[in-house]
């Protein structure tokens, strides 16, 4: 997350430069809104709560210009597509027309509707449902498709030595695009993809996920004639994980 100060610093400033008006305007000293519909509580929290402070700091940066100022609206997505539908109207209401955020595709795709009614643009930092991949549409988004981070994320667990793997994933657009893609490139490369295991959006407990898991690797194994063996290299991946078989 290290890109994020960076990162959002220069965000802001392009979406300043292409807005504020000139210095003779008689608007140049009322604030610049921009909105940020962040996932502040729920199970992408930690990335919600970096990039508040990060767009906090830009905003400090940029300011102490001493150019018209800006003022960032935060709403709280709760990691919950139906919050941040409610969280973008309250944007949409006070006038804000650019809005950092939604994070998951599955909550860019709920508001997008209503983004595109009130002409908003939307920049999403973490979206990656090829869905979503719409030229010339009101979404901005800085990550690759999951398409791309498919055959990235195959290439490399077949590269490091894996043959089969067990998808484990969130039951939501961008976990299941990128298990998808992962499947496609890794079978084309002679590798096994077995049958996912998805949990939902909100599960906190996976016991019952580990055991289709752990059985479903460990018949592959076996039917290859290769059980589990200890793997303590970092970044490796571990057959070791799967457990006795």
């Amino acid at each position: 997350m290290r890109w994020l100060v960076p990162g959002l610093t220069a965000l802001v400033a392009l979406v300043f430069a292409a807005i504020a008006p000139s210095s003779g305007s008689t608007s140049a000293t009322a604030p610049v809104y921009i909105g940020a519909l962040l996932p502040l509580t729920g199970s992408l929290s930690s990335y919600g709560e970096t990039s508040r402070a990060a767009l906090l700091e830009a905003v400090d940066d940029i300011n102490a210009m001493g150019e018209r100022p800006i003022e960032i609206v935060f709403e709280d997505t709760g990691t919950d597509p139906a919050t941040a539908v409610a969280g973008l109207a309250r944007l949409r209401d006070m006038g804000v027309r650019i809005v950092i955020g939604p994070y998951a595709s599955s909550q860019v795709i709920a508001v997008k509707p209503m983004a595109e009614a009130a002409g908003m643009l939307l920049i999403s930092p973490l979206s990656t449902a090829r869905s979503l991949a719409i030229p010339g549409d009101n979404i901005l988004r800085f990550t690759p498709d999951d398409g791309q981070e498919g055959i990235a994320l195959a290439a490399l667990a077949y590269t490091d030595g894996a043959r089969v793997l067990v998808p484990l994933s969130r039951n939501d657009a961008g976990n299941l695009g990128l298990q998808d893609a992962v499947k496609v490139t890794f079978e084309e490369m002679g590798g096994k993809v077995l049958q996912p295991v998805v949990y939902g959006t909100t599960q906190t407990d996976f016991k019952a996920e580990q055991g289709p898991e752990r059985r479903q690797g460990c018949r592959s194994l076996r039917g290859r004639g290769r059980l589990p063996e200890p793997d303590s290299r970092p970044g490796r991946w571990r057959q070791a994980d799967l457990g006795p078989c």
